[in-house]
């Protein structure tokens, strides 16, 4: 992760147990969640809003859409 402001893109990595590499669940309603980052605040968002093999996910501010919202399976 390369900056604190949004949008910020989410990149794959071994774990290094960085500060930026966790995340806060938060309910959202609906069964779903928000997933927002312990570093900057910034919540995974599906750009475009559309969910599809190779959709690009990035780091934004709040919008409450549901581009951020997302359900969790057990």
């Amino acid at each position: 992760m390369s900056s604190s402001t949004s949008p910020n893109n989410v990149i794959q990595y071994h774990r290094q147990d960085y500060i930026y590499q966790k995340w806060t669940i938060k309910y959202a309603g609906d069964n779903s969640y928000y997933i927002v980052s312990k570093y900057n605040g910034l919540y995974m968002t599906i750009d475009g809003g559309e969910i599809k093999n190779g959709a690009n996910i990035s780091l934004k501010a709040y919008t409450g859409d549901i581009s951020q919202k997302f359900k969790l399976d057990q």
